[in-house]
């Protein structure tokens, strides 16, 4: 019996080996080929397809043919997911099933509190104790420091009894927190002293390098999530970690990987070690720090949906997992409660929301919509089930920010698109969605109610790309429920939508986003445009804070214990409004 079958990749140019029984989606995830499973290898989003060029494979089953007939594909193609080699294929992988490279927002807000990181180095002479005043090493060192509760962990005060055989000696610490000892060196030059600011996004991941010791940006890089190869959303991650003890640890080791191939490229961009990073500061939601730690997520893939924990103190970086300083220490921005995460508290802090005198919105439009409302200095925060629409999955020309996506569309009176990187159209990502269905309602193509009132039931964009009924269903579901979200917030807070001072707008939408449009489709509220705020990656400009001022932690903490969480579920007149806000038109509605 074969051990394992040979699968060459025509259009790739490359060869890999296939187990028996192991799925064509399998073999190419174990080789890193970046196959796109939005519904997580289940069979059911139909895009991750590959064309069958030579060779025998499984038959289709029931399932894998109503998809390909729906799609209405050529019979060579067939969903990787669902099939096994029978024998040695040759195969082509068409670029549409393939994870594009996709602009990633890297900019967020501009701010700046108190310079206080958590590591310090400190430069001395360790002299020759004196015969009439024997104490020991670490008295001395303390005393010299002036920091009576300094703690060594055992290799370190292994390494200070090895350097101290020969005295006088200069010696240099690195102290964190200014309580513990991290990393000792005797006559060398001074240490760098690094830290990493990351936003831990379910699609995206970004990464900040930053020199400790000047508070200085030293590079940015972002990436995929590689946790996107089991599902492109939250609740499809969680539903592959609940299967089994072994696909929440697949979930974990993508994470970590991802955060350290970010490392690996910083560090090549700056000429710096991997263990020059002495301390790594993550903004993610629930979901990603809880899959990052690999921890238990039951309670909070089911209801009451109740997350794990709600803050942390430091981790040590060996137990996370990333590659840094062995001594290194991870901090995690904290959980609000349930969904509403670190990601969302790091936005937070980064806008200042706390500091505020008046009424403010923050709203983080992802596949959770994180709705955090500030009337004076009462607080309310909920979060809802958006689902992934706007980020292009489950669409049928939807897609992720990618080249050939369309992120611009006008009407002037024709239709005119603009697409990333100035390729080919392929497909619509969030910002292209929102204008073509605000168009859409102006020239009388679309309802209110959301039925396509053109003849032939579709929106064209272009011969290839065209909007169906079913995309639209699909996007009213989403804005639905964001306004839904919001309207029941302002409910709880009494508080009229002309009296805010102003609305934040987190998340990859940006600076790209045609505010109009967004509020004629009832995605934003509609408010003098003057006070909407694009505060960009807000996440990753909170970890960054959280990084170079550590008592910001603390206070952090403190403060989202403010907020009053509304569970959406357990509202009375949810079904009520959400149903009335299935029309796409603005709100609140005039009197």
């Amino acid at each position: 019996m074969r051990t394992a079958f040979s699968v060459t990749i025509k259009n790739l140019g490359q060869i890999i080996k296939v187990k028996p029984e192991e799925t064509l989606s399998q073999a190419l995830a174990r080789f890193n080929i970046p196959l796109r499973f939005d519904c997580g290898q289940r069979g059911v989003c139909g895009k991750c397809q590959v064309k069958i060029l030579k060779g025998q494979v499984n038959p289709p089953g029931r399932q894998e043919k109503y998809i390909l007939e729906f799609l209405k594909v050529d019979p060579s193609i067939r969903l990787a997911c669902l099939t096994k080699p029978k024998g040695d294929l040759e195969i082509e992988v068409p670029s549409e099933s393939l994870v594009q490279s996709v602009k990633i927002l890297e900019k967020g807000v501009t701010t700046s509190f108190p310079y206080c990181p958590s590591l310090r180095q400190y430069l001395f002479t360790l002299e020759k104790p004196r015969v009439s005043s024997p104490s020991s090493l670490v008295e001395r060192v303390k005393k010299v420091l002036a920091l009576p509760e300094l703690e060594f962990p055992l290799d370190i005060l292994n390494q200070l009894g090895e350097e101290a055989r020969e005295l006088p000696k200069k010696m240099q610490l690195v102290i964190y927190q200014d309580k513990e000892v991290i990393s000792l060196e005797a006559d060398s030059s001074p240490t760098p002293l690094l830290g990493l600011a990351v936003d831990l996004g379910t699609t995206t991941v970004v990464g900040e390098l930053l020199d400790l010791e000047s508070g200085r940006s030293l590079a940015v890089a972002s990436a995929l999530n590689q946790q996107i190869r089991l599902g492109t959303d939250v609740i499809t991650r969680l539903s592959e970690a609940l299967i089994s003890e072994g696909k929440r640890r697949t979930l974990q080791r993508a994470a970590r990987r991802t955060i350290n191939a970010l490392i690996h490229k910083l560090c090549q961009k700056t000429g710096y070690h991997e263990e020059n990073i002495l301390e790594v500061v993550i903004a993610s939601n629930t979901a990603m720090n809880h899959l990052l730690l690999g921890l238990p997520i039951h309670t909070l893939a089911r209801a009451p949906y109740t997350a794990l924990f709600q803050y942390l103190p430091e981790e040590k970086a060996q137990e996370v997992g990333l590659r840094i300083s062995p001594r290194g220490k991870i901090f995690l921005a904290p959980n609000i409660q349930s969904f509403i995460g670190g990601d969302i508290s790091a936005g937070l802090l980064a806008t200042r929301f706390f500091e505020k005198s008046g009424r403010y919105l923050y709203l983080d439009l992802g596949t959770n919509g994180e709705i955090v409302l500030r009337n004076k200095n009462r607080f309310w925060g909920t979060s809802t089930a958006a689902g992934p629409a706007f980020e292009g999955v489950g669409l049928s020309v939807g897609m992720m920010a990618a080249p050939g996506a369309i992120y611009q569309v006008s009407a002037t009176p024709s239709l005119e698109i603009k697409t990333i990187g100035r390729r080919k159209a392929r497909g619509l990502c969030g910002t292209g969605l929102i204008d073509i269905l605000s168009i859409a309602l102006q020239k009388k193509w679309l309802s209110q109610n959301g039925r396509i009132l053109l003849r032939e039931r579709q929106i064209k964009l272009t011969p290839q790309v065209a909007l169906a009924q079913d995309d639209v269903r699909k996007l009213q579901m989403a804005l639905a429920a964001v306004k839904a979200g919001v309207k029941i917030v302002m409910a709880k807070a009494e508080l009229d939508f002309d009296q805010l001072d102003g609305l934040y707008l987190a998340g990859a939408f940006g600076s790209e986003l045609n505010i109009a449009n967004a509020m004629a489709i009832g995605l934003l509220p509609a408010i003098d445009p003057a006070k909407v705020y694009f505060v960009g990656n807000a996440s990753l400009a909170g970890a960054r804070c959280l990084l170079l001022n550590y008592t910001l932690r603390e206070e952090l903490i403190s403060q989202i214990k403010r907020i009053n969480f509304l569970s959406l579920a357990r509202e009375k007149d949810f079904q009520n409004i959400f149903i009335k806000s299935l029309n796409l038109s603005p709100y609140p509605e005039k009197e």
